[in-house]
């Protein structure tokens, strides 16, 4: 069975910009609780412990999906307010860095968003908490995906080698895949483009909704030809935002 591809635009994250407050739990004084939803995922909230609710007010709109970025948390988050369920954690990786959870919901319009934390394992951190309502792609059963990962190591010249490797604790991917899109597709991804802002904006990007692993990234320009009258082949590309070792 064909899969999907679900991505949230920029200009529909209902939490980009939100008032956020810690509402259970403190925050550490030496972050700011905006910085959760302020769309850099290297400026994150930290709480003083493992347990720790923060909750965004924001103007109304609908939410289908949410998904929690760049965070050490080894516990699920607790979702409430708007929607309410769970975000399971995101595996972690080898290299110390987790995946972003992500859960989707019955779409639903407010103006709360609580994300709960309870009994971690150390101070939780968060980059970056998304909310808002989804769109899919189907993706072809027969593909030509391709998807590189980059920790980013630095080279080092052999008579370089006395000294001491560095490990900046951080990884990204790029991920690229044709569709085959209807014109109203075509023009969503245009306006998910553009809603980027000049790449001002991060977007998220669940590549296959079967796994949990949700991307904070960048489209790249979409590049677009005709197959049919109605029907349109698409190469995307998303690079992903940089996740950190905290």
């Amino acid at each position: 069975m064909p899969t999907s591809l679900y991505y949230v635009r920029p200009d529909e994250n209902r939490l980009y910009g939100a008032a956020v407050a810690d509402t259970a739990g403190t925050t550490d004084s030496t972050y700011t609780n905006d910085w959760l939803c302020d769309g850099r995922m290297g400026h994150p909230a930290k709480a003083t412990n493992g347990t720790v609710t923060w909750t965004a007010t924001f103007t109304s709109g609908s939410i289908s999906l949410v998904a929690v970025c760049g965070t050490n948390s080894n516990v699920n988050a607790t979702i409430s307010g708007t929607v309410s369920g769970s975000v399971v954690a995101g595996t972690l990786q080898p290299n110390g860095i987790r995946l972003n959870g992500f859960a989707t919901f019955t779409p639903t319009s407010g103006t709360t968003l609580g994300v709960g934390f309870s009994g971690a394992s150390a101070a939780v951190v968060v980059g970056e908490v998304i909310a808002g309502p989804y769109r899919t792609l189907t993706r072809p059963v027969y593909s030509s995906d391709k998807t590189e990962i980059d920790d980013n190591a630095p080279t080092r010249a052999m008579d370089q080698s006395f000294l001491s490797p560095y490990d900046d604790g951080i990884v990204q991917r790029t991920w690229s895949g044709t569709f085959i899109v209807t014109t109203a597709e075509r023009d969503n991804i245009i306006d998910w483009y553009l809603a980027q802002r000049g790449g001002t904006r991060p977007s998220l990007v669940v590549p296959l909704s079967t796994v949990n692993d949700a991307w904070v990234c960048f489209l790249q320009k979409p590049s677009f030809q005709p197959v049919s009258g109605t029907h349109w082949s698409v190469q995307l590309t998303i690079v992903e935002v940089p996740r950190v070792r905290w």
